[in-house]
């Protein structure tokens, strides 16, 4: 029998690297596969085949853990074939990322609580469709009973364009390792104050994304810059709305505007829920021009799904769970494309289903279809993901 066991070695090298706790050390690891079969005209079937295998790890830097480093690194390979009838023809990859590696703090301030960290994150802003990924820097928060309050600045530059993807992205390389996103300076301030009047919460964000030159691009000179308001609570009993518009400024103004209503019918044991989601982005239109945001975002499971811009988009999608264990969830979805004029871009479903086998596995299953007003969006596709935590 080993005299150590595997996390108390692991335990011991972070407190004697790091001056931490061995007792409240955390670490594992999680296997994911996605095994996805698409195609646009059932001739030929493509495959699209993701193994990736990422650990982690969070060590406190103080008794009461209100100082930690936390870091995650994922070794993703990828296999990709057009036609499933002709593998040999395929084309691997292999890529490796830091996901994350910050420093975080956290402090009581009577009723107010501070929050910041440093390093590499994920960050999204208060819409979650403008600036949403990961990126190198540190944000600071005020949260409170009367308000919340909070600023960031991020460098994108030095992530991994394979797990990191932004509008401005002029092409990836498939075959490299490692591939730089592009370059900004993205900052940000933001405040709310919640629960102001009858349970609404209102808020407001501004970002600003500076563009810079960077290892293998250059975005100088490409600016843009982004307001929000924002509002979130309930209407009436288990109805509630959540509500976001931007104004965004670059080469003319341009705007996203999103409303979420959300129901959760009082219905014992199935925890059921049912939505209505309505989206635009602005096209070249009168006084507004196209919007863009910074990371990218597909707005429809099209074949060549185009991101969020000059756009419409209405949608139902419901949920239940029938059993602890398992997650049903049914999307619909009608576009516009609003490039010159409010033109029908196609039709959207999507199903999908999650089990929980054990408390460490997860299997899921997801089937969807895009009916294109032109034939070559139209998209079928089949996912199966297995997810097994250690």
């Amino acid at each position: 029998m080993a005299l150590f066991s595997r996390k108390t070695i692991v335990s011991l090298f972070c407190a004697l690297a790091l001056g931490s706790s061995i007792h409240a050390l955390d670490f594992g690891g999680i296997f994911s596969n996605a095994s996805k079969l698409y195609t646009n005209s059932w001739n030929p079937i493509s495959l699209s085949q993701q193994d990736g295998l990422t650990a982690w790890i969070k060590c406190p830097l103080s008794a009461d853990g209100k100082i930690y480093l936390a870091g995650e690194g994922t070794a993703l390979f990828k296999f990709g074939a057009d036609d499933i009838t002709r593998l040999g023809e395929g084309s691997p990859s292999f890529h490796l990322d830091l996901g994350l590696l910050k420093m975080g703090y956290s402090l009581s301030i009577g009723d107010l609580l501070l929050e910041i960290n440093a390093g590499r994150f994920f960050k999204s802003d208060g819409s979650g469709l403008i600036f949403s990924q990961t990126a190198d820097g540190a944000d600071l928060s005020f949260s409170g009973n009367i308000f919340s309050a909070g600023a960031f600045a991020f460098y994108t530059g030095l992530t991994n364009a394979h797990f990191v993807s932004m509008v401005s992205d002029a092409g990836v390389d498939e075959g490299s390792i490692y591939s730089f996103s592009s370059p900004y300076i993205v900052a940000g301030a933001n405040v709310s104050f919640p629960y102001l009047f009858a349970n609404q919460t209102v808020g407001a964000e501004f970002i600003a994304a500076l563009g810079m030159k960077g290892i293998g691009s250059d975005n100088s000179g490409n600016n843009s810059f982004y307001a929000t308001l924002l509002a979130n609570g309930p209407i009436v009993t288990n109805l509630f709305y959540d509500f976001s518009t931007t104004l965004g400024f670059g080469d003319g103004v341009s705007n996203l505007t999103q409303l979420n209503l959300n129901f959760y019918p009082p219905v014992m044991n199935l925890s059921p829920s049912v939505s209505l989601g309505i989206l635009y982005a602005s096209g070249e239109s009168g006084a507004l021009k196209a919007f863009s945001g910074i990371t990218s975002k597909a707005v429809s499971n099209a074949f060549s799904a185009a991101d969020l811009s000059s756009v419409f988009k209405a949608g139902l999608s419901a949920s239940v769970k029938p059993l602890d264990e398992l997650f049903v969830g049914l999307g619909t979805g009608v576009l516009f494309d609003l490039t010159s004029d409010f033109a029908y871009s196609g039709f959207e479903w999507s199903l999908s289903a999650k089990y929980q086998i054990f408390t460490d596995l997860q299997v899921g299953l997801s089937l969807l279809q895009y009916y294109g007003a032109d034939e070559y969006d139209n998209n079928s596709a089949m996912t199966l993901n297995v997810v097994l935590a250690f």
